[in-house]
C-alpha cells in the first residue's frame, strides 16, 4: 500500500482551532476532578452520579507547586497546583448554617 498523506485540509484545521460557541468549555483548564471506580468507592459511590447530578465537595489540600513569572514583552503571570489529599461529598443544597458549623465547629 502507498503512503497516503495524512496533513488535515482546511476543514479539518477549522473544526480543531475554532470550535462552535456550544462546543467551547465553559471553565478554565485545570477544574475539573476525574474519579476512577476505586475512587468513587472510597468516597462510598457504588455507581458514578448520573451527567447533570449537582454534588457538594469539602477537600483537604496541599499546594505543591507555586509560580509567578513573567515573559519578554508580556504581562506578569502566576500558577499554582494543588493535590487534593482528603474529600468528602454531599448533595449539591447545603444552607449557609451547615457550611458555618464545618467552616467554625467550636462555635455552635
Amino acid at each position: 500500500m502507498a503512503m497516503v498523506s495524512m496533513k488535515m485540509d482546511k476543514e479539518e484545521a477549522k473544526e480543531l482551532t475554532s470550535p462552535e460557541p456550544g462546543d467551547m468549555p465553559e471553565y478554565p483548564y485545570g477544574l475539573e476532578l476525574r474519579l476512577d471506580d476505586k475512587a468513587l468507592a472510597k468516597l462510598g459511590l457504588s455507581q458514578p452520579p448520573a451527567v447533570g447530578t449537582q454534588l457538594t465537595i469539602s477537600a483537604r489540600i496541599t499546594v505543591t507547586s507555586a509560580s509567578s513569572y513573567q515573559t519578554q514583552g508580556g504581562e506578569a503571570e502566576a500558577s499554582s497546583c494543588w493535590q487534593i489529599t482528603d474529600m468528602e461529598i454531599g448533595s449539591g443544597a447545603s444552607s449557609s448554617a451547615d457550611a458555618a458549623a464545618k467552616l467554625y465547629p467550636s462555635a455552635s
